[in-house]
């Protein structure tokens, strides 16, 4: 959602939870993971929380293993990688 791009749910990856703490609050996330299609063409338009900053880019599956920071993230991605 954060990308802009239409797309479509091809099938679900997997969900992660965990817990993290901010400004001595203790909050738990779960994040769901999409293998997804574009929907069409249409040039996107991001939608980004306050102090979001982040670049939409297209990449290699190598390319985007090395600049992803997450664990789940690249579990996710070489999930997606098998699913195809």
């Amino acid at each position: 959602e954060e990308t802009g791009y239409r797309a479509h749910i091809v099938a679900p990856i997997r969900s992660w939870s965990y817990d993290y703490e901010e400004a001595g609050l203790r909050y738990q996330k779960k994040v769901d993971y999409y293998s997804m299609r574009l929907a069409d063409d249409t040039p996107p338009t991001p939608h980004r929380e306050p102090g979001e900053n982040f670049e939409n880019l297209w990449l290699s599956v190598d390319e985007a293993m090395e600049q992803l920071t997450f664990d789940d993230a690249k579990e996710a991605l070489r999930i997606a990688c098998e699913m195809r």
